[in-house]
């Protein structure tokens, strides 16, 4: 039944989707060239003593923005050049530009583009792409390298082997921000020809074809129906032998015209559905996802798969919106596909609620999950059932006092968190409780330009190995001198202390940090800053160390020809 709505859903929203032509006005009002970004360079100095080194002695980096226009056609990209991208055989040194005009946008380089959550959502590319949004029109496409092929070295433990990466996104649409229909396809395949020989290691060559669709429909200004969904025929290994499809494949028959199947071959499916209720003061919504095991595409990250989850959301404002509630409760289990031996459950619940007034105003949350596991396909021993509840909470009180001289405020904050475990065979291990406690006070002397202020936290961690106690203090101070305030100075002063109930000696740890920054023109700033850090660690086999370090870092602006 899952799998049916999904794929009505989809073919629905790719019924529906459509595509109209654009249509440039004329660029002549415009300034032939125009250039603006920022230009900085960054040199560090560090030293330790009494522990391996962290960072190399003496490090720069080179980095900036351009945005320069051609008759209003804006291009902008971003560099960085630096010491340690040297010692990679990739470095992060990657340029994009993404040029604009009116309702058309381009992007060649290393760019990312979303166009669904389950289709294409935010992965890297080296290539070429572009968006064109006008009217009812809602339209993208992308094309170019997702990976570049990295040939083993047995001599680099580091560098993971991969082959090329090549793949095309297209997104059609039609329709407003209040309602509107979108369509996406994805295909991706590793290049197997990429390497010269075949990697001992690394993930073997991979294809995927991904087809999805977004759509809201505004039923009325302040009432919405929102969907997604993707299907995606995903292959982990392009060298594993072709199957046929039967009518106990879950794989469609209708789709090995345009894709080969596989021994490695899944066919997963993703969505969800969403209703909200959204007025002035109040408002609702209702969600439900459906993701099935093992969901991925080549076009996004991760997922968390083999789950289904439902969720309701109100919010209410009262007082003249001086006091905002709002809260949620999830229902939350796997094993979509009942194949699992067994099954989890999850109830999530959360509670906010937060004050404000001219001088005073308060903030607190609460939340709780429990988990429970159940027999799926076989019975669960109770050895090893996972039940747990793990709940939270935090208030946080503030008070501001204000003259005409002078801003006081003055904060508080604790916060609990507690995990329990259900069973009786493994709580004892894992049952753990943590309590923090923060009071911040900061005072502003607004005639001076000066500040001062100062933080006391502490934090006890209880579990069934240990209990720690952390105490930590930090006082910080700055201030803006010189008629137009081109100088201005700043510096914290920290220590915090660690120890461990029943075990002797402790980890202490005294942090100075000082910078000054000096605006030498509206466009050019000097900055720079020392820290210093001392740990003395008591502990049985631990380490003592001191670390300096000096950064000198020079930043200009600017905006030419405008």
């Amino acid at each position: 039944m899952n799998r049916l709505v999904l794929s009505l859903m989809i073919w629905t929203i790719l019924a529906t989707a459509a595509a109209v032509g654009q249509e440039l006005s004329t660029i002549g009002e415009q300034k032939p060239f125009t250039m603006g970004g920022s230009v900085n360079t960054n040199l560090t100095a560090s030293t330790i003593s009494g522990a391996p080194r962290r960072q190399d002695p003496f490090s720069w980096t080179v980095g900036g923005s351009l945005t320069p226009a051609l008759y209003g056609v804006q291009l902008p990209f971003s560099f960085i050049f630096s010491s340690q991208s040297k010692s990679y055989t990739q470095p992060f040194n990657q340029f994009g530009i993404s040029p604009s005009y009116k309702s058309l946008r381009t992007h060649l380089g290393y760019r990312s583009m979303s166009f669904s959550r389950y289709i294409m959502s935010g992965t890297t590319f080296f290539g070429g792409g572009m968006e064109f949004n006008a009217g009812p029109v809602r339209s993208a496409a992308m094309v170019g390298r997702f990976k570049e092929a990295i040939e083993e070295d047995t001599l680099n433990g580091g560098a993971i082997p991969s082959y090329q990466r090549n793949g095309y996104a297209v997104k059609l649409g039609f329709g407003s921000e209040r309602t509107f229909f979108e369509a996406s396809y994805l295909h991706a395949a590793d290049d197997t020809n990429s390497l010269r020989k075949t990697p001992t290691r690394g993930d073997a060559p991979a294809e995927n074809s991904a087809l999805g669709g977004t759509m809201r429909f505004g039923i009325t200004n302040s009432i919405a129906i929102e969907a997604e969904g993707g299907a995606s025929l995903y292959t982990s290994n392009l060298r594993a032998a072709t199957v046929d499809v039967d009518s106990a494949s879950s794989i469609p028959d209708f789709l090995t015209s345009i894709y080969q199947p596989r021994v490695s071959t899944s066919f997963t499916m993703a969505g969800r559905l969403g209703v909200s209720w959204t007025e002035s003061d109040y408002g609702v919504r209702i969600g439900y996802e459906y993701v099935e095991p093992d969901y991925a595409t080549l076009g996004a990250y991760s997922f968390t798969t083999d789950i289904s989850n439902w969720t309701i959301a109100p919010s209410l404002n009262l007082l003249n919106s001086a006091l905002r509630l709002s809260g949620a409760v999830g229902l939350q289990s796997d094993n979509v596909l009942g194949n699992k031996l067994a099954q989890t459950e999850r109830v999530i619940g959360s509670f906010n609620a937060g004050f404000n007034s001219s001088d005073w105003g308060v903030d607190a949350s609460y939340s709780n999950y429990s988990t429970n596991q159940k027999a799926g396909r076989a019975p669960i021993s109770d050895s090893i059932r996972a039940r747990n509840i793990m709940q939270s909470a935090t208030l946080t009180p503030r008070l501001t006092m204000q003259t005409e001289e002078r801003s006081q405020t003055v904060t508080l904050s604790t916060g609990y968190q507690e995990y329990s475990d259900l069973n009786a065979f493994t709580s004892a291990l894992s049952d753990n409780q943590a309590l923090t406690a923060v009071a911040s006070y900061n005072m502003a002397f607004l005639k001076s330009k000066t500040n001062v202020g100062g933080s006391l936290v502490y934090a006890n961690t209880k579990s069934g190995l240990a209990t720690t106690n952390t105490l930590s203090a930090s006082l910080n101070g700055a201030v803006t001198m010189l008629a137009n305030d081109e100088l201005s100075l700043n510096g914290t002063l920290s220590y915090s202390t660690s120890s461990v109930v029943g075990m002797d000696g402790a980890s202490s740890t005294i942090a100075l940090n000082i910078g000054s920054t000096y605006q030498l023109t509206k466009e050019d700033n000097i900055n720079v800053s020392f820290n210093a850090t001392t740990n003395g660690n008591t502990m049985p086999g631990a380490v003592s160390f001191t670390e300096f370090s000096t950064s000198l870092r020079y930043s200009r602006s600017f905006n030419i020809f405008n």
